[in-house]
């Protein structure tokens, strides 16, 4: 049973980053934003960047649960597996305030609202 879970949370996961990673937004804007290029790039780049780190925080917590399930790795290479997931799990946090920062900063900047929309998908809040 706890393998069905496994593998039910790991389709769940690997279905969520692959959209994520299928979504570039910048793509879809036309060349009359130039004047919130700058802000745009920021929340490309920034955006980038949390997905990168959200696969890494799903790799890592498959490992973690594939540590429990089997009991090892154990002694350091167990505290090493934990303290990565520690640390992504705090670059998330971290960009994902960033981002949010970024989101609002734009739009108090005249960013148009469509254009900010792709981004907020992103993280599937509207």
């Amino acid at each position: 049973m706890k393998a069905l879970e496994i593998a039910l949370a790991t389709a769940i996961l690997v279905g969520a980053v692959t959209t994520l990673a299928s979504a570039e937004p910048s793509e879809q804007f036309p060349a009359n934003l130039s004047e919130h290029r700058s802000r745009i790039e920021g929340l490309d780049h920034t955006s980038a960047e949390l997905r990168e780190v959200r696969a890494r925080v799903i790799d890592l917590e498959m490992k973690r649960a594939k540590q429990r399930q089997q009991r090892y790795p154990r002694g350091e290479a167990k505290a090493d597996l934990e303290n990565a997931w520690r640390q992504a799990v705090a670059e998330q946090t971290r960009l994902e305030r960033r981002w949010a920062d970024l989101l609002e900063k734009a739009r108090r900047e005249g960013v148009p609202p469509g254009t900010l929309r792709h981004y907020r998908n992103l993280d599937g809040s509207s």
